[in-house]
């Protein structure tokens, strides 16, 4: 008699046939933070330009660090850590990256324009020390790099008569500078140092503060003074103070300055940056 096979395999026997389960996998969401903290990453490459977007880097970092423990707490529901190790990496990266590119090219402009100062003294004194007073050498520093490249002072002398008398802005510089002259007398203009070096946009500009006069004149305002009718507010000889803003043409390797500004008479750490329209050495502009 033939057995049955289910039998004969008694019950340890092993059935390998197909199991059905429920094998779709469960969704899990992208989280948004993950996305901002991407985005703000990618933004906070705008921290070369303007400052202001640091605030997206360090944005970034942060969103991107809650995205993360989010997601390992909520790890059944939510994905996205790629993303918010993204945002975290390129925030630290273009912020740090950024810092250090705008310490050393502050650090870079502060001692260029120190040079830059120191050759602008002799400038200074060299015109002073003329006679009749000539200050062509000074005004040639006037005008932007791109124009008087490749022309002397000395070849230019005529052309900048002419552009001084037509240019509203050369005889307000000039007028300062005779008046800084008058006012140090016998006494040299001192470079003291470099009050700021900054940027806007990616231009570069520096403040010079430089002394005028030795301090021989200050007696003459000592306590009991009358000011006479019409008598300067600065004495002659009397230690005062210019300060020489300065704007950079860039070039590879190094900046060419020229002199945007002067305020004399001056009072240390007073001045405040404004934006004045651009000149283009032609007499445009101001």
């Amino acid at each position: 008699m033939a057995l049955n096979p289910t039998v004969a395999a008694g019950p340890d026997s092993t059935d390998h046939s197909p199991v059905i389960e429920n094998e779709i996998p469960t969704y899990r969401a992208i989280s948004p933070l993950a996305i901002v903290s991407a985005v703000l990453g990618v933004l906070a490459g705008l921290t070369f330009i303007d400052p202001s977007w640091y605030a997206a880097g360090a944005l970034a970092v942060l969103t991107g660090v809650i995205a993360e423990r989010k997601i390992r707490r909520r790890s059944d529901a939510l994905t996205g850590r790629v993303y918010a190790q993204a945002g975290i990496a390129l925030g630290l990266v273009f912020s740090v990256t950024s810092l250090a590119y705008t310490f050393w090219s502050h650090r870079a402009v502060t001692v260029d324009a120190r040079r830059f100062g120191a050759e602008l003294t002799k400038t200074f004194n060299y015109s002073k020390g003329t006679t009749p007073l000539d200050t062509t050498d000074v005004i040639w520093y006037m005008i932007p790099p791109q124009v008087r490249k490749g022309v002397t002072p000395g070849d230019a002398k005529a052309k900048l008569v002419e552009i001084q008398k037509n240019n509203e802005r050369f005889m307000d510089l000039e007028a300062k500078v005779r008046q800084m002259f008058e006012h140090a007398g016998k006494s040299e203009v001192r470079f003291r140092q470099v009050e700021n070096a900054f940027f806007i946009e990616l231009t570069a500009y520096a403040t010079l503060l430089f002394d005028v006069g030795d301090g021989e004149g200050e007696a003459a305002e000592a306590p009991g003074h009358v000011h006479k009718p019409g008598e300067p507010d600065v004495l002659p000889g009397a230690k005062d103070h210019a300060l020489v803003r300065i704007k950079a043409f860039p070039e590879p390797g190094r900046y060419r300055w020229f002199i945007d500004h002067i305020v004399y008479p001056y009072s240390p750490s007073t001045y405040k940056h404004e934006e004045e329209p651009a000149d283009d050495g032609h007499g445009h502009g101001h």
